[in-house]
């Protein structure tokens, strides 16, 4: 079984442990400062103990520096739930916890669990990612803005929308960022372009998908709905046939998908007939909204994967044709 590293990630530091196998006392710790200036060491660290292998918890954001530091260097490095983590050190009967446990455990779980290979981002994907995020944090904050205007009195409801208007601005500055990310990349500004041109897009929503699921068009229509928490999950026991559920996910993937999918029912009439469908066979209305959602995303998948296979075509038609003329010219000379 190969050595795998567990990171347990707080704000200032790096917990690392090298896991050879399920004894504690083969294993290796050592601690490393959760700064841009120390990740250098981490590298040779694991250079010289040859580990390509790393796992990490997701903790509010404070792993995504060390984890795109990683990920730049072509290691196999995936992040995990918390609760992933925690439900599997209970599966051995860990009951205990601090960071070198934790940091055990994860490398434990690497070395045993069935984690799905990552698909690697390119570096303009890693810079959208953060602010398509953080424009979504920001449009959260007007909704409740908005919400507020409701209710308020006279005195404060030039302050709110004073902030409203502040809000909206940084939106549109973040979206300018983005879309000059985008435009840096050609083969990026072409996804986007065959996204809007066949699902009808905004540009702003393609952007957030491109960023938000870079491995769009490289799974299949299953891994990416189970990617954005659109999969529907069983809840079985025995004769008991529980509903359906989603849970877990991207997030602000999946709420990214919102819209499109309700322009979609209005303006689409094989989504529209769809989802009527499902609401006269009894399936409640947001179940419906859930079911148009995957289906837009299924199908978006779809339209990458057949725009990526036509590139690598195109690509190795291209090669061919050069070897064609330069075994021909080499035999002429």
């Amino acid at each position: 079984m190969s050595a795998v590293l567990g990171i347990d990630v707080d704000s200032k530091k790096l917990v690392t442990c090298i896991v050879v196998d399920k004894k504690k006392s083969n294993a290796v710790w050592r601690d490393f400062e959760n700064k841009e200036s120390d990740f250098p060491n981490i590298l040779e660290y694991l250079k010289k103990n040859k580990i390509s292998r790393v796992i990490m918890e997701a903790t509010g954001g404070y792993e995504q520096k060390i984890f795109h530091f990683l990920w730049l260097k072509s290691f196999d490095v995936h992040v995990v739930k918390p609760n992933q983590g925690r439900d599997f050190a209970k599966a051995m009967n860990i009951l205990a916890k601090n960071d070198k446990i934790d940091a055990f455990v994860l490398g434990r779980l690497g070395q045993v669990a069935d984690l799905p290979t990552p698909i690697k981002a390119n570096e303009t994907q890693l810079k959208i990612k953060p602010l398509v995020m953080r424009r979504s944090q920001l449009k959260e904050i007007i909704t409740q803005e908005r919400n507020r205007l409701h209710i308020a009195n006279e005195s404060t409801k030039e302050d709110i929308n004073g902030h409203i208007q502040f809000l909206n601005e940084r939106v549109s500055e973040l979206e300018t960022r983005v879309e000059n990310h985008i435009k840096s990349d050609p083969q990026l500004k072409k996804m986007q372009q065959v996204i809007i041109k066949t699902i009808g897009y905004a540009e702003v929503t393609a952007a957030v998908i491109l960023g938000l699921l870079p491995e769009i068009g490289r799974l299949s229509n299953k891994a990416v709905a189970g990617l954005a928490g659109l999969a529907p999950m069983d809840d079985d026991s025995g004769n008991r046939k529980g509903k359906r559920f989603i849970k877990g996910g991207r997030w602000h993937l999946r709420k990214a998908l919102y819209m499109p999918a309700y322009s979609s029912i209005r303006h689409d009439p094989v989504i529209n007939a769809f989802h009527k469908r499902l609401i006269e066979n009894g399936k409640p209305k947001k179940v419906a909204t859930v079911a148009v959602m995957r289906k837009v995303l299924v199908r978006t998948n779809a339209i990458v994967r057949n725009y990526l296979k036509a590139e690598q075509e195109k690509y190795e038609d291209n090669a061919r044709q050069d070897e064609i003329y330069f075994n021909k010219n080499k035999k002429s000379a």
